[in-house]
């Protein structure tokens, strides 16, 4: 039996036999278009109609286009008992993910009483993967030619965290713009490949960040997974917290209120539609 084809039972069966309303709330919008795709390709078709029997683990398959390679027992060791949207991992800064455990641990330095006018060089250890996306070139990093691309910057991110931002720790208002400030102290961050971090990788983003005060002291703070993933999710006031942020920048103060009720509350689309559209 293909994968397309067990997927196709799979989802017949929670058609035939219902699935309960807990369950059905924790099924991902990507597992529903799969199982869409191998209803198509099913011979067992309502409309007649088949696809590629094999258009998932093919030779030309969705998994040889996008991964290079194909494991059954990844896809459907589980099905309909373990649901992977309980491992969904939520990205508390609007930036890239890798640049998020470097940023976890300067908003804990901040926290624990670092000053940043006492800061004389950072150095921001990374897995080795990652280097080419968030700190090379390294000049280009350094000084991010926009706000957009300083989203992708190791140096500029952990510099904006260590002076300071909104939301989480840091919100989309603080890549609205370069900071002159930021840019400042990015310009002192220097990213290296840090080996721990490079073997918990691609499982978990971890990082090491240490500090160099003007005085001489060093100070370090290691995270070996990053906020917002299963081993440190986000508690549900700072889901709440994200949420609202992210709301407010469309939708009056009062009106995300009414639509974060009706989100949590399980209202129904058109309520949820109605409330989100600036009025």
């Amino acid at each position: 039996m293909t994968l397309a084809q067990e997927l196709a039972e799979f989802a017949a069966g929670c058609r035939d036999k219902g699935v309960p309303a807990a369950v059905r709330a924790d099924v991902p919008h990507r597992i529903l278009d799969i199982v869409g795709l191998a209803l198509a390709a099913y011979p067992g078709s309502p409309d007649g109609l088949t696809g590629p029997p094999t258009a998932l683990e093919g030779r030309f398959g969705f998994y040889a286009a996008h991964t290079g390679a194909f494991d059954a027992d990844a896809v459907v060791a589980g099905l309909g008992e373990r649901w992977e949207l309980l491992r969904t991992v939520y990205k508390p800064y609007p930036s890239n993910h890798f640049t998020h455990p470097g940023i976890d641990c300067a908003l804990a330095l901040r926290a624990a009483g670092l000053d940043p006018a006492a800061i004389d060089a950072v150095e921001l250890a990374v897995p080795g993967p990652v280097l080419r996306t968030i700190a090379e070139p390294a000049a280009e990093k350094a000084h991010p030619r926009s706000a957009y691309h300083a989203k992708f910057s190791g140096p500029y991110t952990v510099a904006a965290a260590l002076l300071g931002g909104g939301g989480l720790g840091l919100a989309l208002s603080d890549f609205e713009h370069l900071d002159e400030a930021r840019l400042a102290l990015a310009a002192r961050v220097t990213c290296v490949a840090d080996e721990r971090a490079s073997a918990l990788f691609p499982h978990a983003f971890a990082a090491a960040l240490t500090v160099t005060t003007v005085d001489g002291r060093q100070l370090t703070h290691r995270v070996d997974s990053s906020r917002g993933g299963p081993e440190h999710p986000l508690t549900a006031d700072e889901l709440t917290t994200k949420f609202a942020t992210n709301a407010s920048r469309t939708v009056p103060a009062a009106q995300v209120r009414s639509l974060q009720t009706a989100v949590l509350n399980g209202a129904a689309a058109a309520t949820i539609l109605r409330l989100a559209q600036s009025p």
